[in-house]
């Protein structure tokens, strides 16, 4: 597993120094290889295996709650990674938004909402091992991580589709 985190690293790696940027997804990707690594030296207890998998999903939650405290929040990389990608008039169009009041709101909602979904599955997930049989913790939660997932995903397309058209409507852009 120790071999799966070097892609992650270098690609940070390198876009660090190259472009003075983080790839959000390969951060995504070492986050979730850390975490596991993390739950793997630490399972003495078989309650913790079960837990595993929203190790990652827990951190990322509050890693997008403590960016509130940061000038830009966690999610607005992704947008901008996602909406942007490397296209110079793009992340400045993007950029732009930041400085609009609708624009930085959106940013900021669309962090806290997968910061308490996430740290809401995790804390779900933790409450269903103490409390249910192991056969039942392992039927239904990969549907609970597939709901919280999709269901932020859809939400968050939807909302930044709203604040689009809300942007646009006072100025046309490409993104």
């Amino acid at each position: 597993m120790l071999w799966a985190t070097t892609f992650p690293v270098l690609k940070s790696a390198y876009d660090l120094t190259r472009r003075r940027e983080l790839d959000p997804v390969a951060l995504l990707v070492l986050l979730g290889l850390v975490t596991s690594i993390i739950a793997v030296v630490a399972s003495g207890d078989s309650r913790l295996l079960l837990i595993r998998e929203s190790f990652f999903t827990g951190a990322f939650g509050l890693a997008c709650l403590i960016s509130l405290l940061f000038p830009r929040p966690l999610m607005f990389y992704f947008g901008r990674y996602f909406m942007a990608g490397r296209d110079s008039k793009k992340r400045q169009v993007f950029d732009a938004r930041w400085h609009d009041p609708v624009g930085r709101r959106a940013n900021m909602l669309v962090t806290v909402v997968w910061g308490l979904v996430y740290v809401g599955e995790f804390v779900f997930r933790v409450a269903l091992v103490y409390r249910l049989p192991a056969a039942v913790v392992l039927a239904i939660t990969p549907f609970l991580t597939g709901v919280a997932t999709g269901g932020t995903i859809i939400w968050t397309f939807w909302y930044a589709y709203r604040v689009r058209e809300r942007l646009n409507a006072t100025r046309p852009s490409d993104v």
